[in-house]
Parts: C-alpha cells; sequence; structure tokens
C-alpha cells in the first residue's frame, strides 16, 4: 500500500532539523517497513534543501500557506495532504522537529491490516542540546533517549513535582518506570478516506473525530513504535501554578475553552487520557490510574469554581 508522508518545514531552524534528524529517521523506518510506495508533500520555504535532503523520492514541494498563526499554516498543509491523498492511501503527518523510531511503519501496517484506521502517538518533547537523538533507534531505546533529554516542559507535567498551568500530558515517575497519560495525542499515521476533516486549530484538536473509536489505535506499548519531539529549552514557555499541579487544577485546564472556542478536551481526549503510555519500565500501576480517574471524574462532574 502507498504511502504520502507531509512535512510542513519553514525557517531555517526547522530545516536544518529536517535534513539532519527528521528525514535520516524516516529513510530507516522506510526501509525496515519494506516501504517503497511513498511520496512526499512538503510545504516549504526553502524547495532546494527540500528536494536535496529528499533525493531519490518523489515529493510534491509547495509554498506554506499564508496566516498570522504558525499552527493554522501546519493545518491547511494537512488539509492538502488529505486532499491529495488516494482512498485507502496511507498519510502520515510527520512534523519537522519530531523523529520517528525504525518501527513507525511496520507497526502502524500491522494495526492498519487489524482494521484500524488511525494511529495515536505522545510525542515526549525533548530539549535540544549538545547530543543528537539516535538514528534508527529501537522505540524502546528512543523513548529512554527521550526521558534522559527531557524538555523543561515535560519536566513540568509530572506528577507531584510539575507546575504547568497547561498540563496536557502528565508523567508519572517513579524509580526506573515512567507512565505517560495525554489529553492531547498525535495522529501521525491515517487511512485516507473522504470522511476525514481537520476543523479544528492543529491537528490533535478534531482530526480523530471523524473516526470511530474501535478504529482507533493509541500506541502504549515502548517496543511498538514510538515519536520524539525537538524544542529549544527555552520553547515553549507556559506560565507556572506556584505549587505542584493538583487533580483539580488539572480537570479545571481540562474543562476550558480553546483557542477556537471549542473544548479544550473533548470526549475523544478524555479517552485519550485514560491510555496508560508506557515510556520506561515494566508498565506496572505507579498510582497513575487512581489519579486519572480522579481527574476523570473531576471533569465530568459538576462546574468546578
Amino acid at each position: 500500500m502507498s504511502w504520502l508522508i507531509c512535512i510542513p518545514v519553514w525557517g531555517d531552524h526547522h530545516l536544518r532539523l529536517f535534513e539532519t534528524e527528521t528525514v535520516p529517521a524516516l529513510r530507516v523506518a522506510l526501509a525496515v517497513g519494506g516501504i517503497s510506495d511513498v511520496r512526499f508533500l512538503v510545504h516549504t520555504d526553502n524547495p532546494l534543501r527540500v528536494n536535496l535532503a529528499l533525493e531519490g523520492f518523489a515529493a510534491d514541494v509547495r509554498s506554506p500557506h499564508k496566516f498570522y498563526s504558525p499552527y493554522r499554516i501546519m493545518s491547511a498543509a494537512h488539509r492538502d495532504a488529505l486532499a491529495a491523498a488516494l482512498p485507502g492511501e496511507r498519510v502520515a503527518f510527520v512534523n519537522a522537529d519530531m523523529v520517528g523510531s525504525c518501527e513507525v511503519f511496520a507497526a502502524a501496517e500491522r494495526r492498519f491490516a487489524e482494521g484500524k484506521q488511525a494511529i495515536m502517538v505522545t510525542g515526549t518533547r525533548t530539549a535540544l542540546g549538545g547530543e543528537r537523538p539516535p538514528c534508527g533507534a529501537q522505540a524502546r531505546d528512543l523513548l529512554a533517549w527521550a526521558w534522559e533529554h527531557r524538555h523543561p516542559w515535560t519536566e513540568d507535567c509530572v506528577w507531584g513535582r510539575g507546575k504547568s498551568v497547561v498540563p496536557s500530558q502528565l508523567h508519572f515517575e517513579s524509580g526506573n518506570s515512567v507512565i505517560t497519560h495525554a489529553f492531547h495525542l498525535h495522529p501521525w499515521a491515517v487511512v485516507a478516506s473522504a470522511k476525514l476533516r481537520i476543523d479544528g486549530l492543529t491537528i490533535d484538536d478534531t482530526l480523530a473525530d471523524s473516526i470511530a473509536l474501535g478504529c482507533i489505535h493509541v500506541v502504549t506499548d515502548p517496543d511498538e513504535a514510538a515519536f520524539i519531539e525537538m524544542s529549544p529549552p527555552e520553547r515553549p514557555k507556559f506560565h507556572r501554578h506556584q505549587s505542584p499541579s493538583t487533580a483539580r487544577s488539572i480537570a479545571y485546564w481540562a474543562r476550558g475553552l480553546n483557542e477556537t472556542n471549542g473544548p479544550r478536551c473533548s470526549a475523544l481526549h478524555r479517552w485519550q487520557f485514560q491510555h496508560r503510555i508506557v515510556i520506561k519500565g515494566d508498565g506496572a500501576d505507579r498510582s497513575d490510574v487512581d489519579v486519572c480517574n480522579e481527574i476523570e471524574l473531576l471533569i465530568a462532574g459538576p462546574r468546578l469554581a
């Protein structure tokens, strides 16, 4: 089955990551997955560098759409990909600051063969520094590297010590074990169909609402597949609470409105939040189930003051 890989990339920072990290990792993963029928759709301000990085691949290179918000520019590129995809084609949404493990395409094909129509991943955010993420690594090794090099915001979403006012992900660390629960997951691969829509500000907002829950696969096994994200340590700069987040403060955030005046955490997002995504360790319950059940009850309950 053919694949269409959509990557929006503009600006020198993201172009460098695209060239040195994202595309090399994709080359390995495509080879491991035995994927040869593949084409790229790239929206960029530097076609020359993109074409050089994608040498050997068929590539449709376009100019980015013009919007005031980079999120809207990306969403427009994602809509272009859905419009360009053939019915039944696999569509991969990969950002220029994402690195995948060597199994991502092989794992997705197995899930699609089971009847799944969307593959969701957490994309652990890491801080760019002197070390490069391992190219072609297996998922568990890539995730271990990501946690060792986690971004300050990732650390600020750790239960018991994190104070972020944007707790879209919640991490539970105990010894050598890390479990993640995330409201917003990245739909990195979908099966193209006319019913797919992107109505929200970003692709993780509403795209999966077009798909029945039974046809959505959330990657929770650290040996199945993984993506990580790379950001400068200083970005983004979210505000912080004065004390660590509580179940109540997280539920209050989840019940708020997003930038398009829609629910910050929809029924789909809350369903995703109940999944136990193993980043490190054996996956045993480290009190995360009780905490997340309490948060869900608060979200579903009476209005929070």
